[in-house]
């Protein structure tokens, strides 16, 4: 607990370097490059880790993201 008697928290993540998702884009597609995201064989970017942001639909066109949103972006009331 802090002075104020408030619960500290804290939140931990990781990623990878995006120097390596970056490596396949000069040989794929956009689209190609989206569905590897989305597949898990790309790395996402460390944006999307942070905001735990994943790619559920990638067509032409259209690219699709869902937020699974943890405590950490949650500003509701107060819970002791």
């Amino acid at each position: 607990m802090d002075a104020n008697g408030e619960v500290e928290r804290s939140a931990t993540f990781s990623w990878t370097d995006p120097r390596v998702g970056l490596e396949h884009l000069s040989h794929l597609s956009g689209l190609d490059y989206l569905t590897g995201m989305r597949d898990g064989t790309i790395p996402r970017p460390p944006m999307a880790s942070l905001m735990n942001l994943a790619l559920v639909g990638v067509e032409p066109g259209s690219a699709i993201s869902a937020p699974s949103p943890s405590s950490t972006e949650c500003s509701g009331p107060k819970v002791p």
